[in-house]
Order: structure tokens, then sequence, then C-alpha cells
């Protein structure tokens, strides 16, 4: 009796000295920024907290939904690689499947001729003509039907490059295509790089987060828009051409988009400004319109 007494003690001693340690899982992430705007080449780095104190395995691992935009290393160190925006994840090692984000804009460096107004692109100062931009903002500069690459003589649909002679009669940028190609994007094919013609988006987002004032600039009458971050840039009231006449010039102007109307295959969206206010609407796409490109 005695040795078996002395075999349990012997044992549960054992097992004292020999426990197995059960893992502490980590039960949240959180990191320093949740969002962060920054230019291409620069760089942050992204610093994670882990719960509870005590996890058993506090590293993480980092990822990036898009390398082309922002890469991230093993460090959390993010570096921005071109415009667009992306997200960085830092997720847990020890297969708790907690994480936390951030999410990355990437702008890239405002370029000769446009202006920051603190949106998504940066607006062209001054209108396009046949030969890059006008000398000056109370330019015209030269009239685009949309999809076209030079301005003409005469604008109705008997001269327009994508249609047999009429409306209904459309050889391209139909029901099933609503974005200009860049080899059909004036401002692109006139000025290279990002430069493109505004999306409708891009015309929304001007009209919504900017000042509009109407006034003249230099004899010139048209309208001042101004961004949030104080900074303007000015639209003539140039009109519009139809056949081979000129149309409002003095007391409107007509700015051509990018996007094809989704109900109407031969309308496409524009800006549209008068006395009585601001319009994103849409246009036939054979008349003559302006156009003010943006950089992305």
């Amino acid at each position: 009796m005695k040795k078996v007494i002395i075999a349990v003690v012997a044992f549960s001693l054992l097992l004292a000295c020999t426990p197995e340690e059960k893992a502490v899982l980590v039960t949240g992430i959180s990191l320093d920024v949740t969002a962060v705007t920054i230019f291409e080449g620069e760089t942050v780095t992204l610093v994670p907290s882990v719960t509870p104190d005590n996890a058993t395995d506090k590293s993480v691992t980092w990822s990036s939904t898009d390398n082309s935009v922002a890469t991230v290393d093993a460090n959390g160190k993010v570096t921005a690689v071109s415009g667009g925006s992306a997200t960085i994840r830092a997720s847990a090692k020890d297969g708790s499947l907690k994480y936390a984000e951030c999410a990355v804009k990437v702008k890239v460096p405002c370029p000769t001729g446009a202006v920051d107004l603190g949106l998504s692109v940066y607006w062209a100062s001054c209108n396009l003509s046949e030969d890059g931009f006008v000398k000056s903002p109370e330019q015209f500069g030269d009239y685009y039907a949309w999809g076209e690459l030079e301005p003409k003589s005469e604008y109705n649909w008997s001269t327009y490059k994508w249609c047999n002679g009429s409306y209904n009669s459309l050889t391209k940028y139909d029901s099933w295509k609503e974005a200009l190609d860049e080899s059909d994007d004036a401002a692109h094919v006139k000025l290279g790089d990002r430069w493109r013609i505004p999306s409708d988006n891009n015309w929304t987002e001007l009209k919504l987060n900017c000042e509009w004032r109407l006034t003249s600039q230099n004899g010139v009458y048209g309208i001042l828009v101004t961004g949030s971050n104080g900074n303007s840039i000015f639209f003539p009231s140039a009109g519009y051409r139809h056949n081979t006449d000129y149309y409002e010039v003095g007391s409107e102007g007509y700015y051509w988009s990018s996007t094809r109307s989704k109900d109407i295959d031969f309308a496409a969206w524009n800006l549209l400004f008068n006395s009585k206010g601001v319009l994103v609407d849409y246009m036939e796409r054979d008349l003559g319109a302006l156009v003010r490109p943006v950089y992305y």
C-alpha cells in the first residue's frame, strides 16, 4: 500500500513539472492609421496594436490589395507606386483570423498646367486647343464633337465621325460602350501622359465640392470655380457649335465629359452652366463643345 501511495505522488509531481501550455489567441488588431493619402514615391509606416497583451503570437503579416498602387513590406512600411487606391491589411499569424486595414490613396504630383482643387483629379487651368492648351484661361480653345480629335468647320450628323450620316446609324460607342477609348480622347491624344477628358463623375465631383460664381475675367464672361483649399479655375462661357454657327457664346458654357449617356446612345454627358445654375447634363454627340482636361 505504501508503494502505491509513493507511485501516485511521484506521477502527480511529474505532471506538475510538465504542464501543456494552452496558446492565447489574438482577439483584435488595430492600426495607428486607418486612412492615408500619399504621393507617388512617398512612404508611410503603419504600426499595429495587438490584443490581448499576453497573446502567444503577436506577430502579423502584411498585404496590399493592389501592388501596382502601393506595396508594403514585412515591417508595415507602405510605398506609394502609382496613382490610385489600395487597401493595406495586417493579419494575425496565429490562425485567429483577426486583421486590421488601412485605406491608402496614392496621388500623383500636380503637373504644370493643372490646378489642385482638393479633388480626386487635377484640373487644367486652360481649355484644350488643336495644339495643346490655349495661352490663358479666358481663351475659348477649340470645339470638338464627342469622340473626335480635331476641330472642324461644320458640326452635325453628316460630318460626325462615328456614324453613317445620322444619329440612328452609329458605328461606335453604341449601347455596349459608355466611355471613350484613349485613342478617341482628344485631351489624351494631344497632351499624353495622364491627361484625359473628364468623366461625368469628375464633373459631378467638381460641381458638388466647389464654389461656383459667375463673373468676368479680363472682359470675358464665365464662371469661377473655387475648391475647398482656396485654389480656383475659370471657365469661359463659349457656348457650343451646330452646323457652322455658334450658340450661347457669352452666356453659357458647354464642356464635354468622356462618358456617353446610358439611356441615349447618340448623346454624351457634359457640364453646362448659365445664369440659372450648373448642371451635369447630356447633349447630342455631333455638336461642338469645349474640352477642359483633367490629370489623374
